[in-house]
């Protein structure tokens, strides 16, 4: 299972719990709240890789440009540079912080593949 996966069942999972909480206590038949909370998993689900997606381009862009003007950048560089990204989606109110801290750790994960990346 890929860590985008695993991020995006997290995310579901919590937020299907508390969902899960509002719906089952509202009037509604077992069919419609099976649906209403399949529909929800649906839209946490894509909204949960959009901003995995917008996150990443971010910071690939931000490498970019540091590498650009030749700056090397070390796993704590880049870990500064996770932590600006996703301070600026928080301040924008885009994400929970739950949501906003496993992006972090998400992008945090991918350091292997950025410093190859850099290296090249």
């Amino acid at each position: 299972m890929s860590r985008t996966e695993s991020f995006m069942k997290g995310i579901i999972l919590g937020t299907i719990v508390g969902a899960a909480a509002g719906v089952l206590f509202a009037p509604k038949s077992g069919e419609e709240t099976r649906k209403e909370l399949k529909k929800k998993a649906e839209e946490l689900k894509s909204q949960a890789e959009v901003e995995y997606k917008k996150a990443k381009v971010v910071v690939d862009k931000k490498l970019a440009n540091l590498k650009e003007v030749g700056k090397k950048i070390d796993k704590a560089g880049y870990e500064k540079l996770v932590k600006n990204v996703i301070d600026e989606i928080k301040n924008d109110k885009k994400v929970t912080e739950e949501t906003a801290q496993k992006l972090s750790e998400m992008l945090k994960a991918d350091w292997k593949l950025v410093s190859n990346a850099v290296k090249a």
